[in-house]
């Protein structure tokens, strides 16, 4: 990863983290499955650091991210019923 794509990363997690929380956490049941779901998030990014660069509205992405790991967590949930 170079030292761009690490700051980019680093401006997304402290610029994003406190809406993407606010948001998360007014979908799911508890604290700690927002902060699970907001850490997927961040891990995601961080994974696919080659593409950060080339992210047109990083907040953008971030939101749809967490969105899409919202419904997987509520599938999840559906099936072990």
């Amino acid at each position: 990863m170079s030292e761009r794509q690490s700051q980019i990363i680093r401006d997304a997690v402290s610029n994003e983290s406190p809406r993407l929380f606010r948001l998360i956490r007014g979908k799911v049941a508890t604290d700690e499955d927002a902060q699970d779901i907001l850490q997927d998030v961040f891990y995601q990014l961080s994974n696919n650091s080659a593409i950060a660069e080339s992210i047109e509205n990083m907040a953008a992405w971030l939101f749809r991210v967490a969105r899409n790991r919202i419904i997987d967590t509520y599938r999840k949930r559906n099936r072990n019923i």
